[in-house]
């Protein structure tokens, strides 16, 4: 591996002296690294972008190098050098700034009972699918339900859907995978179920979202640190992994048949928005440019 960097850095050097980067932006991973030691022996600015709360190996070792750090929370400062590394929030896509409850619940055919939007990534939250498919009527009891499957469970959810009852059958919405209108799914529901990748500290909040988080183990405790953020801005409960089949209807059910505890996690989640964090990202860099 590190004979594998050692080549990235050099490919990475000729690039960069080729390409001449008025200033070079990093948002983690091991294949960052190379590219950041590259910039710092070219003497080229580097601004990092650290998306989740607690950062990573590689972000950690690349904030030794950068001019400037951008996180998407301010609870990320105390984590890095914080005299470099300034709080603009998670870049969110122009959609989220044009997009309306009643023109989305629209889209989605909702009426105006409560709806649920289950978001399980492009691959899939396997714990989160069956917790939903083995109890998908008593689910469908409590609210109406917009669920991205992921590739991998897309056909057998569909199957599920058309061995519901036909009066039910309108209540659920599978999708494989949402892309664009992911962000309408959003304004349209009143409470999501997912994980806690780092976009839901930005995401939920735009769209005015409570949410149900089900952190993801392992990877060095990062997504429980995100679902904490917002749990404790009150926008957010938690259920563990090891318990989604046990407590996440129970978990939701509570939150949705207290109409002014979903009314104030909603206003929660709405005081944490923050629109303009790409544009911020963007002074950032203008700032270090190497002229």
């Amino acid at each position: 591996s590190l004979a594998t960097m050692g080549v990235g850095v050099w490919d990475a050097v000729r690039i960069i002296r080729r390409f001449r980067p008025n200033a070079v932006l990093l948002t983690g991973g091991y294949a960052s690294v190379p590219v950041g030691l590259a910039a710092w022996l070219t003497r080229r600015p580097i601004v990092v972008f650290q998306p989740d709360i607690e950062p990573g190996w590689a972000n950690r070792v690349l904030s030794r190098l950068a001019t400037r750090i951008c996180v998407s929370d301010a609870q990320s400062i105390q984590r890095l050098p914080a005299r470099r590394t300034v709080a603009t929030g998670y870049p969110l896509r122009p959609i989220f700034r044009e997009i309306d409850r009643p023109m989305a619940r629209a889209r989605f055919g909702l009426n105006g009972s409560p709806a649920v939007l289950v978001t399980a990534a492009v691959r899939g939250a396997r714990q989160i699918n069956r917790a939903i498919e083995a109890d998908l009527e008593s689910w469908l009891d409590i609210a109406q339900v917009i669920h991205v499957t992921g590739e991998q469970d897309a056909r057998r959810m569909q199957a599920c859907r058309d061995a519901l009852p036909e009066e039910k059958q309108h209540r659920y919405l599978p999708f494989e995978y949402l892309g664009d209108e992911l962000p309408m799914a959003m304004a349209a529901c009143d409470l999501a179920i997912s994980r806690a990748g780092a976009s839901v500290l930005a995401e939920y909040p735009a769209a005015g979202l409570a949410s149900v988080l089900v952190p993801l183990p392992g990877a060095g405790g990062h997504q429980r640190h995100n679902a904490q953020v917002l749990v404790d801005a009150g926008a957010a409960v938690i259920v563990q992994d090891h318990a989604v089949s046990s407590q996440l209807l129970e978990t939701a059910s509570e939150v949705l048949s207290d109409p002014a505890r979903l009314s104030e996690m909603r206003r929660s989640a709405s005081a944490r928005a923050r629109l303009d964090a790409a544009d911020r990202i963007a002074e950032v860099l203008w700032e270090v440019r190497h002229d």
